[in-house]
C-alpha cells in the first residue's frame, strides 16, 4: 500500500492511521539522511512502537530519548573509530569469503 502512495503522492506522505494518529512517510534517502544525522532529536520514537520492541531487546540505545541518548551515544563513539572499524570490515570480509 505505501509504495503505491509514494509512486502516487512523491517521498514525503503525512496521513492518519484507524486511532487518528498522524504518521509522516519520508522515502527520500536525503531526507531521510538529514533526520537521522542533524535533526534526530526533532522527532520522537513512537510510543506504541517502543513497548512492542522493548519487551524484546530492553533499555537501550534503540530506545533512549534525549539527555539519556547523548549520553550513550558518547559512551559509544569510541567503539566506531576509524581503526575499530577498520578491524571489523576485515573480520567480516574473511567471515564471508
Amino acid at each position: 500500500m505505501n509504495l503505491r502512495w509514494v509512486k502516487k503522492y512523491g517521498n514525503f506522505i503525512k496521513y492518519h492511521t484507524i486511532l487518528n494518529r498522524p504518521v509522516i512517510l519520508v522515502t527520500d534517502t536525503k531526507i531521510i539522511q538529514e533526520i537521522v544525522l542533524n535533526k534526530v532529536y526533532d522527532f520522537c520514537k513512537p510510543k506504541e512502537r517502543q513497548a512492542n520492541s522493548k519487551a524484546f531487546l530492553g533499555e537501550g540505545l534503540l530506545h533512549a530519548e534525549g539527555e539519556t541518548h547523548k549520553k550513550q551515544i558518547k559512551m559509544m563513539n569510541p567503539a566506531f573509530t576509524h581503526n575499530n572499524i577498520k578491524v571489523c570490515i576485515f573480520f567480516i570480509v574473511v567471515n564471508i569469503i
